[in-house]
Order: C-alpha cells, then sequence, then structure tokens
C-alpha cells in the first residue's frame, strides 16, 4: 500500500513539475543598457543606445553650425558597413535622427531624406497642387545645409585556442553641403574578447 501510494505520489510530483516547467516563460524582459548574457562579440543594444545619445548630444554642442541665414538643416544618410557581424544600419541612423530632434530643436531642423519618405512628401505635394486632396499649406521642399555620415569598422582575431577579440569603430562626420568642409567628427568605440562570441542575425 505504502509502496503503491509512494509511486503515485512520485508520479504525481513529477507530472507536475513537467507542467510547471512547461508553463515557465522561455524569455523575460531585461534592461536595454544591461549585458542580457547571452553572449558578445558585436553590436549590442546598449552600444547603440549611448552611442545615439553621445553623437547627438556632441554634435549639437561641439559643431560650429552657421545659424546667420535661420536655423541651419541637416539630414543622416545610411551607415557604411565594413565591420565583420551583421548590424541594423537603419536602427543605429534612426535613433541617432531620433536623437538630434530630441535635443535639437531650436539648434538644428533634422529633414528625412529616406526613399520611401521622399517618395510620399512628392506624391503628397503632387496631389495636393493638383487638388486631388486638400491642403492649404504648401511649402517649398527644404534643401539641407549639412550631411552626418557614418562608418563602422572592425578588427577582429581569431586565435588557435578559441579565443577571439573583436574591436568596433563607429565613426560619424558632418560635411558642409556648401563647402564640403567636414566641421565634425566623433568616434564610438568598443571591444569584445573571449572564447565563444554570439551569433547575430
Amino acid at each position: 500500500m505504502n509502496s503503491c501510494f509512494s509511486r503515485t505520489a512520485r508520479l504525481a510530483i513529477t507530472l507536475t513539475l513537467v507542467f510547471l516547467a512547461g508553463c515557465a516563460r522561455s524569455h523575460m524582459r531585461v534592461d536595454p543598457d544591461v549585458d542580457d548574457g547571452v553572449g558578445g562579440g558585436g553590436t549590442e543594444s546598449q552600444d547603440v543606445r549611448t552611442m545615439a545619445d553621445q553623437m547627438s548630444r556632441d554634435l549639437l554642442a561641439q559643431a560650429p553650425l552657421d545659424a546667420s541665414h535661420g536655423t541651419p538643416s541637416l539630414y543622416v544618410v545610411g551607415l557604411d558597413n565594413n565591420a565583420s557581424h551583421p548590424i541594423d544600419k537603419r536602427m543605429v541612423v534612426e535613433m541617432i535622427r531620433t536623437r538630434l530632434v530630441q535635443h535639437g530643436r531650436d539648434r538644428v531642423r533634422v529633414l528625412n531624406r529616406d526613399a520611401s519618405t521622399l517618395q510620399e512628401v512628392q506624391a503628397e505635394r503632387l496631389a495636393k497642387r493638383e487638388g486631388a486632396v486638400e491642403g492649404s499649406q504648401k511649402k517649398a521642399l527644404l534643401g539641407s545645409d549639412y550631411v552626418l555620415t557614418g562608418t563602422v569598422r572592425t578588427i577582429s582575431k581569431r586565435g588557435r585556442d578559441g579565443m577571439s577579440s573583436d574591436y568596433w569603430v563607429y565613426s560619424f562626420v558632418l560635411v558642409d553641403l556648401e563647402s564640403s568642409e567636414q566641421i565634425w567628427a566623433n568616434e564610438y568605440d568598443f571591444k569584445w574578447a573571449g572564447n565563444r562570441p554570439a551569433v547575430y542575425r
């Protein structure tokens, strides 16, 4: 009797544990500025957030933007990726552009030069001018005074013992579109070292 009960109790406990394990969350929300414990080797969420904030604040504080003819304007072009790992270039560019809008409201006008956005703007402008849609305000398409460009490069090493390292450098420059003068530049860099780099998708 006791043996039978013991087997039944053990089976019930085992099934309960299996059920609870099956119901356990496979993922949990974590702070994007804290290491997630998955591993590294590439650009992490905290890198993108820190870099976007540092670059936008430094540009607005240090770049000699010419405001003699009103608030200057700029746009951000795509990031040139020469790194050893894939990165979401659009995420980096969009986050920098967002930070520039947030921090530079009275200092600079940020233009959106994405191809899809320009198509939408041009189509809407044409529809207004042809009377197909209502629109009282007809504005000139803004020209830009400056362009912000970026490049990312890496130095990657792999040792015979399975160890590896990746040194990342994100470089940004602001160029005057009238004179071609590079009026501002900054870099964001970091380095990973370990024996099993994470796989980035």
